[in-house]
């Protein structure tokens, strides 16, 4: 079964590969995005840094092939080295009254200040990918999404996968109450996944 799922894991990385190398250039990066009129991060693209910079060299199918070998074989981590969930939500709960910032994963931080709660990028899946394959956690979210206080607000940095997590995003409760921040071009992505069945949309 294993040696399947290597098998097929390699020619989804080969047809990506190839198809990255065929686009590549559909997105280099130059002077010719730029919007007259707009600030300078505000491109035909979208949001990109200023000053824009030269594009980055295609990934090579070794990338990518390091990437599905690593979904398979992950590092052992020491329990040591990060808390138990039951011990997060405790210490949570315990300093409720304060303002506090919990590190969930990645980039994924639960930030309780002056009694709103905000939640920054976050990712809950065990794949950073659409696939069974690729990037995977070492370890599980410091606190599951269910065990989650009320969300306030969501920041975004980004849409990858492991900074905007879509399955989070449908099942999260209260959308409704919700102010969720965004860069440019992901306005579309929120009215499709919730928005469009919320009374009142609060996207910034």
């Amino acid at each position: 079964m294993r040696k399947a799922l290597i098998y097929v894991a390699g020619g989804v990385t080969l047809f990506f590969s190839i198809f990255h190398l065929s686009i590549w250039e559909q997105f280099s990066w130059s002077q010719e995005l730029l919007r007259e009129g707009k600030p300078k991060h505000h491109t035909t693209e979208g949001f990109r840094n200023y000053p824009i910079v030269p594009a980055s060299p295609a990934l090579g199918i070794g990338f990518y092939l390091r990437r599905i070998w690593s979904a398979f074989n992950l590092p052992a981590v020491p329990e040591s080295h990060y808390l138990p969930e039951e011990g997060a939500i405790s210490l949570l709960h315990k300093l409720k009254d304060n303002n506090t910032l919990t590190w969930i994963g990645q980039s994924t931080l639960l930030i309780r200040l002056d009694g709103k709660v905000i939640i920054t990028d976050p990712f809950f899946s065990e794949y950073a990918s659409p696939f069974l394959i690729g990037p995977r956690r070492f370890v599980d979210p410091g606190i599951k999404p269910e065990n989650l206080p009320s969300i306030d607000i969501i920041l975004i940095s980004h849409n990858h996968f492991d900074h905007l997590d879509e399955d989070f995003i449908e099942d999260i409760p209260n959308k409704e109450n919700i102010h969720v921040f965004v860069p440019l071009k992901l306005k579309s992505f929120f009215f499709r996944t919730w928005l469009q069945s919320c009374s009142r949309a609060r996207l910034v």
